[in-house]
């Protein structure tokens, strides 16, 4: 999401800026997975026939997979402790690595996509890698969607929201 620019109407209130989706219309995970086709394609696990994707190499957690870095531009969470030089992760929303929440809901994501992933192959073996990686996206995708609007969306429009969206 972006926040749009608000210019000021006479008299010149002040006017809050709105928040749009420029990079597409849809919740479709693209946070996760990227609409940009070339990042989209730095994002998965190419070389598995599982259709995962892509995780950390030099670092785990107990097992458990974090985002890649991004090592194809000059990082600048590599300014924030020089002497460790850890570069941003590598995610769908280049805003991934700004905040602990934002790095945390990318992890989990993530996670979650190979998790799928790797359940959708145990019940269709005969699928192959683009097969579960585009099924793996849709039911995130839908989890995204309900997330939404069944847990986020009513707490901040409160219960005016069930006059116009129903359950």
């Amino acid at each position: 999401f972006r926040a749009g620019f608000v210019c000021p109407t006479p008299p010149y209130q002040s006017l809050a800026r709105d928040q749009i989706n420029a990079l597409t219309s849809f919740l479709d995970a693209s946070l996760v997975y990227s609409p940009e086709p070339s990042l989209a394609s730095r994002l998965r696990n190419l070389s598995s026939p599982l259709g995962l994707m892509a995780v950390n190499q030099e670092f785990d957690d107990h097992g458990l997979a974090y985002p890649p870095f991004d090592i194809k531009k000059p990082s600048p969470c590599e300014f924030i402790n020089t002497t460790a030089r850890v570069p941003c992760f590598l995610a769908g929303d280049s805003r991934a690595s700004e905040q602990i929440l934002l790095a945390t809901s990318h992890t989990l994501f993530l996670r979650e996509h190979n998790r799928l992933a790797i359940e959708l192959k145990r019940l269709n073996p005969h699928w192959d890698g683009e097969k579960i990686y585009q099924e793996a996206r849709k039911i995130l995708g839908a989890f995204m969607q309900i997330i939404t609007f069944r847990d986020y969306l009513p707490i901040v429009l409160g219960e005016e929201m069930q006059k116009w969206i129903p359950p």
